[in-house]
């Protein structure tokens, strides 16, 4: 059996989803492991910055997977990520076939759209804001360009209890596994049914630098962004790949590129705020009310970096976009919480609370983060070099 995305270890098997790595491992209280691809990153020369600008790596990137490919997919938020891959492909006169922006229009009856709340709770308002108007230039400037409004929110209304929480990975909530479905739309099913090479790509993700205890520098990936990533059908087509865009064992250099990119940008007099961020990794502990299944009020640092580093790695596509805070939580995210305040009462909210309270209660702690407001993360991190080549020389 292939593991495209990677696999965790637990007592010498292998297993493709977290949650039945955890499941597995849970009675003896056994360790787990995480190998996405290690000895090909390894094996990459993560202390040379390639020479070419990320602008051309993302252009070839992009043919690569072109050449690759029958059907291109790109799912799209209208975040920077996804929206980077869109105009890396089309303003290079590179083809998409088909562009799938997820959006549950028919959970959002009654919604009040808000272009000025930037906290996390409105995230949803990213579908009117950034995802839709992109949507409207593509279909505009590419109009031999498909482009598919997935309501995903018609997937949700149809789980069934229990299920749909092993059907997820990190993300335990009820909008990103089902965002990823595409068993609904026949034209897809037929293209794999045909034996048709389809690509479904992701924008995952964005760079995680970290220091070492002697000033050394570390780019590096992780599960939680993996995850994101759920399987587009039921069947599992030999001839479907999920692919992430950036981090990706065919072409390091992304990635190589952007942490080096990074840390001379975080190292700008001007930008010293994010290396502080940096150094606050690891040594905050938050607090979770799981009774309410929120999450305190503290400083978003993880999210805060990834909003800071946008106009370093994406220099000439991330534009103004509207966006959102960072959820903290990876169990029942605030970014989702529409579902509850437009869908208070009703039966889904009452399954969908009574399922994520009896599979939480199961979990033992051990394969809990800290926080308790998601599972244990697992990290891959390659030194760069010292934290002195990258400090501006006027400092």
């Amino acid at each position: 059996m292939e593991y495209e995305l990677g696999h965790y270890l637990v007592n010498g098997k292998k297993y493709p989803n977290k949650i039945q790595a955890i499941l597995e491992a849970q009675p003896t209280l056994a360790d787990v492991s995480w190998n996405y691809f290690n000895e090909t990153f390894k094996q990459a020369n993560w202390l040379s910055e390639p020479e070419l600008s990320l602008d051309d790596l993302y252009r070839i990137r992009s043919q690569q997977l072109r050449d690759q490919y029958d059907y291109i997919v790109v799912m799209c938020s209208g975040g920077a990520d996804s929206t980077t891959i869109v105009r890396s492909f089309l303003n290079n006169n590179i083809h998409v076939d088909e562009i799938i922006a997820g959006a549950p229009m028919s959970g959002l009856k009654g919604w009040n759209w808000n272009s000025q709340d930037r906290s996390v709770e409105n995230t949803i308002s990213e579908t009117m804001y950034a995802l839709f108007p992109l949507m409207e230039e593509v279909a505009e400037k590419h109009p031999n360009v498909k482009i598919t409004v997935n309501d995903y929110f018609e997937d949700i209304v149809n789980f069934e209890t229990d299920k749909w929480i092993y059907d997820c990975q990190d993300w335990v909530n009820p909008a990103v596994n089902s965002r990823a479905s595409l068993d609904k739309f026949k034209h897809l099913v037929d293209l794999a049914d045909a034996g048709k090479r389809i690509a479904v790509i992701w924008g995952i993700d964005k760079p995680a630098l970290r220091y070492g205890k002697n000033g050394d520098v570390y780019v590096g990936l992780n599960d939680l962004g993996v995850n994101n990533a759920h399987p587009p059908f039921k069947q599992a087509y030999p001839n479907v790949d999920r692919i992430l865009f950036y981090w990706s064992p065919d072409f390091p250099e992304i990635l190589i590129k952007q942490g080096h990119v990074v840390a001379k940008y975080i190292h700008k007099k001007e930008n010293l705020w994010l290396s502080d961020l940096v150094r606050s990794f690891g040594n905050t502990k938050y607090l979770v009310d799981l009774e309410a299944m929120d999450v305190a009020v503290r400083p978003d640092i993880k999210g805060d970096f990834q909003r800071g580093i946008v106009p370093a790695i994406y220099p000439t596509t991330y534009g103004n976009v509207f966006q959102c805070r960072k959820s903290r939580a990876s169990f029942m995210p605030e970014q989702h919480y529409w579902i509850n305040i437009l869908h208070k009462d009703t039966r889904l909210c009452q399954l969908l609370d009574s399922d994520f309270r009896l599979f939480y209660k199961n979990i033992n702690p051990k394969y809990l983060k800290e926080t308790g407001n998601g599972f244990q993360l697992f990290n891959q991190f390659y030194r760069i070099g010292h934290y002195t080549q990258f400090l501006e020389r006027s400092l």
